[in-house]
């Protein structure tokens, strides 16, 4: 298990981490919160529940 395309993942990463830093000093610190929230969920998908 792991992602598909890791190298991939971690550049887009580390692009959401200094965009999000960048972000939350011009803008809503609120709504960049949940931006980068949504984004990392979009990447890095939580693992299938075990039901």
């Amino acid at each position: 298990m792991g992602h598909p395309e890791p190298d991939h993942a971690a550049r887009v990463l580390g692009m959401l981490h200094d965009g999000a830093f960048q972000s939350a000093e011009l803008d809503d610190a609120t709504a960049v919160r949940e931006t980068l929230r949504r984004a990392v969920d979009e990447v890095i998908p939580a693992p299938p529940s075990a039901a």
